[in-house]
């Protein structure tokens, strides 16, 4: 299992990321970035939300924007709503990729036990 999680073709389980005190986090970053992933700026949902809409104002209006990018408008909506994830087709668009991140839990040191006890 380890080794498969270190290799990435698992993921952590719920309860492994509990015990090591972090959550998944949607993360994106610039597709095939000449940078490390060290180096890149991982973009959070809502910046590439942002840049989305301002791709969108560039175009002119969702519809030039949805017809561009072979996205159906309602879906569009939905996800500048927050309602709907982003797709990946919207993801390739906006010539990001997404990647898994992990965050420190806030919540995690509070109510832990040092090992052995």
């Amino acid at each position: 299992m380890v080794n498969g999680i270190r290799k990435g073709r698992r993921r952590f389980q719920p309860k492994v990321l509990s015990a090591l005190g972090l959550r998944r986090i949607e993360a994106y970053v610039r597709a095939r970035s000449k940078r490390s992933l060290r180096q890149a700026h991982l973009l959070d949902r809502h910046e590439a939300l942002v840049l989305l809409r301002a791709e969108i104002a560039e175009a002119g209006s969702q519809v030039k924007w949805a017809r561009k990018a072979r996205v159906h408008r309602p879906n569009l909506v939905k996800m500048l709503r927050g309602d709907r994830g982003l797709q990946p087709q919207v993801i390739a668009a906006l010539g990001l990729e997404k990647i898994e991140a992990y965050a420190v839990n806030k919540l995690a040191g509070r109510a832990r036990r040092p090992v052995g006890e």
